[in-house]
């Protein structure tokens, strides 16, 4: 097999652009296991989930100045093993390891664009992921980590009959047919860009230290307190809407308490792009980032927040948004290579959006590892580079919901992280 070209898609090269040594732009998927996991078997699994997934074992093509167009290199083997076996010992030493993994930026020009940390702790092992982001959202992660497991279960793989380099093509779902249907999407997605980003805002300093990287708390809710969750209480909403609507609320109280005003909070979250057929396969990207904004009237009381929140999320899921804000990215091809990498330096002191939130949504197959038992837990966490700072992921596995604050050391301290995480849970059940 000879190596495949594949052009990079618009959300491939603005998360390559966004990326830095000091916050790399990751994507993480872990699972704890009950027991210890065999080494050698996870290795082997590894590679043969990388050859399921062709982009999984692909490197960027250095492009030219004037190169319009970035490529990725499709090889038939990966030519680095990414795999790493980590003594943790306690619960401290895994955590010490997964802040460690997550600050470390995954080199594109090498396949494979991702790295596989396999941690040793007294109470059972974890396996962390840290995906390129430039390679796969949250969904492709995580149908990486099912195929992982399928191989280490001896499994054969299942990929629905999708092919994932041609699949990588959206404008054969979202293309438009003639330039009429052009020129008013573009026109759309100017008028998305002045209502979304009318201005800066972010959550509020506490407890930072002066050091690049990131630090991940994790926080679970129990069964008895996820059922007491209803995000119909006051409106139609999705459980996902009640997921956005309570960090609204969150930055605003925490901001409040840090002694700053905050008129307007703004929440980004990821729209999955793959159609329903199949919406869980291929490791790749096929999602987009919409903003909910809410200003301090919105925030006065649960029923109005929900309302806010819940009105334009579904703005965000209507037929077009996606296609106007697919075009309108794909304008930066027109650009040449050194004139992306200059719209990308400098992002400013202040951040465009509060945080971000990714919602991998209810986890319905029992994830195993076979004879070694099943996966106890299921966490997820979005890059969350400065000047935003935080990003939060959410998992529902085995009637569990498990959360993940990632967020940035200049941001928020280890302790102030902790205290943001339980006002969250607060403001969950403020809303219910």
């Amino acid at each position: 097999m000879t190596a495949i070209k594949t052009p990079f898609s618009a959300v491939d090269e603005a998360l390559d652009l966004a990326d830095s040594a000091h916050y790399p732009v990751n994507v993480h998927i872990e699972v704890k296991a009950n027991r210890h996991l065999n080494a050698d078997k996870l290795r082997a699994a590894v590679q043969i989930a990388m050859q399921n997934h062709p982009l999984a074992r692909a490197c960027k093509l250095p492009p030219k100045p004037k190169d319009k167009l970035v490529y990725w290199e499709v090889s038939e083997f990966a030519g680095t093993d990414p795999l790493l076996v980590v003594e943790g010992g306690d619960q401290a030493g895994v955590d010490r390891a997964r802040n460690q993994l997550l600050s470390i930026q995954v080199p594109l020009h090498e396949a494979p664009p991702l790295r596989v940390w396999l941690v040793r702790c007294d109470s059972g092992d974890h396996i962390i992921l840290n995906v390129h982001h430039a390679a796969a959202d949250g969904i492709g992660t995580l149908r990486f980590l099912r195929s992982m497991l399928h191989a280490y279960n001896n499994k054969d793989e299942q990929t629905g009959g999708v092919d994932g380099l041609e699949a990588r093509d959206l404008d054969q779902f979202y293309g438009a047919s003639n330039r009429a249907e052009k020129t008013k999407r573009l026109m759309s997605f100017l008028s998305a860009m002045r209502r979304q980003m009318t201005e800066h805002t972010r959550v509020s300093e506490c407890g930072a230290v002066q050091r690049s990287g990131y630090g991940c708390y994790h926080l679970t809710l129990e069964a008895e307190e996820v059922a007491a969750l209803n995000p119909k209480k006051h409106v139609a909403a999705t459980f996902n809407d009640l997921l956005v609507a309570a960090i609204h609320r969150n930055v605003e109280i925490w901001n409040k308490r840090q002694h700053d005003d905050t008129a307007l909070v703004r929440i980004m979250s990821p729209v999955n792009l793959r159609p329903k057929e199949w919406w869980f396969e291929v490791f790749g990207n096929f999602a987009i980032s919409f903003a909910t904004n809410s200003k301090q009237r919105d925030r006065k009381s649960p029923e109005r927040l929900m309302a806010v929140v819940t009105d334009q999320s579904r703005i965000a899921k209507e037929k077009g948004f996606a296609e106007s804000l697919l075009l309108g990215m794909s304008v930066s091809g027109k650009l040449p290579a050194w004139a992306k990498d200059l719209l990308f330096q400098n992002a400013g002191e202040k951040g465009a959006a509060s945080a971000v939130l990714t919602n991998a949504g209810r986890i319905t197959k029992e994830l195993s590892f076979g004879d070694d038992g099943d996966a106890t837990e299921v966490w997820l966490s979005p890059p969350a580079p400065m000047p935003d700072g935080l990003g939060i992921g959410v998992t529902h596995y085995n009637g569990r919901i498990h959360l993940s604050f990632r967020h940035c050391h200049k941001l928020l301290g280890d302790e102030a992280v902790a205290d943001f995480a339980e006002l969250y849970r607060e403001s969950l059940h403020w809303l219910s």
